[in-house]
Formats: C-alpha cells, structure tokens, sequence
C-alpha cells in the first residue's frame, strides 16, 4: 500500500510538473502571475477537478487528494495562502 501512495505522488507531481511546464511556455496561465506576483497578493491559485478521485475530490465536504494536498504543500512552502 506504502508503495502504490508513492507511486500515486510521484504520478502527480509528474502531471503538475508537464501541466505548469506547457501553460508557462504557451504564455497560458492564469493573470500570468509570476512568483513575485503570488508573494506580492501572499495567495496562489491552483485549479484541480471538481471530482476526480484519487486527485481532487470532497469527502465529508472538505475538499481532499493528491492535487489539493500538493497544492496545500506548494503554498506552506512558499508561505502564502492557497485558493483552489
């Protein structure tokens, strides 16, 4: 089980990496904001699915998976809020 969780993580960062990789170099991302922007506003903005288990879903109506939990750390680590 300890191994499919890490598979299951390493696929998602994988994803989110390729993801924000191609928006950047099509010039696509949301308002264009750039890492001083977000630390400027202290918030970023990560968009996941509404429902699409095991990436981003709600369980007893909080918003939970892999995606949101990245986010959630993205944001700690940057020292700033996060909106989904």
């Amino acid at each position: 089980m300890k191994n499919r969780t890490a598979l299951w993580c390493r696929l998602a960062v994988a994803v989110l990496v390729t993801a924000v990789s191609a928006a950047h170099a099509q010039n696509t991302l949301p308002n264009n904001a750039s890492y001083d922007e977000i630390i400027e506003r202290g918030r970023v903005d990560i968009a996941v699915y509404r429902d699409f288990p095991p990436f981003s879903f709600r369980e007893k109506g909080k918003l939970t998976g892999v995606d949101v939990e990245l986010g959630r750390l993205i944001a700690e680590k940057l020292d700033v809020d996060v909106r989904f």
